[in-house]
């Protein structure tokens, strides 16, 4: 295996078609065979990976490629799930319950962490009826466009290294941190960042951007 390559990922399944009740999240009744007309996902691709961050992690991540452009429910789900945040470009939305964060982007969804195949299934499933719910539920939902605002230079700041090293391209940390608040660099661009002392730093700063999924 290429020691370059930082992230364990394993594809799971083909194709998925498997609809059923959450459990611990948004109860709603699994589809009837009237509802499936109006299903907005109806099958996907599931695949399992540990971040660059932590390609030692005994958790995964699951994410499933979904072939339907999903961007129209995001306002509807941004409106129903508490604590969702739509990210400042409108294409990507976070959400944390009690268990783990899902991110929502026009074709996948992904979940964090999941121990192995069997919970990467069912989270998924799980959260795919959510969406297919809302969805079907959104002429009573009044939708919700307000995004989160990004994060400050100074709040991005305080956890990079600041050692003005250059390795991410830029000539100091500060600039290195607005390039990352602009979207336009990546926390893996920092190399002293990826060091196994800076791992919660590192965690804590894609929260903070929306990157830890």
């Amino acid at each position: 295996m290429n020691s370059s390559m930082c992230c364990r990922t394993l594809r799971l399944c083909a194709r998925r078609h498997c609809p059923q009740k959450p459990h611990g999240m948004l109860r709603m009744a699994s589809p009837t065979p009237g509802d499936q007309q109006d299903l907005l996902i109806y099958r996907w691709d599931l695949e399992l990976f540990t971040p660059p961050c932590a390609p030692g992690a005994e958790t995964w991540t699951a994410r499933a490629h979904i072939d339907e452009d999903i961007s129209e429910v995001m306002p509807y789900l941004n409106a129903v799930l508490s604590g969702a945040d739509l990210q400042p470009t409108g294409d990507m939305l976070i959400w944390r319950d009690a268990a783990r964060s899902y991110a929502f982007r026009p074709h996948e969804v992904c979940s964090a962490p999941v121990k192995d195949n069997e919970e990467a299934r069912r989270v998924i499933a799980d959260i795919i009826q959510v969406v297919n719910e809302t969805w079907r539920r959104r002429a009573e939902i009044e939708p919700d466009f307000s995004r989160r605002e990004p994060p400050g230079v100074l709040a991005i700041y305080r956890l990079l290294p600041r050692t003005n090293c250059g390795e991410c391209g830029r000539r100091t940390c500060m600039a290195y941190a607005n390039a990352l608040r602009e979207g336009s660099a990546k926390t893996s661009d920092c190399l002293p960042l990826r060091e196994p002392a800076q791992e919660r730093q590192h965690q804590r700063l894609r929260e903070l951007l929306g990157e830890g999924l």
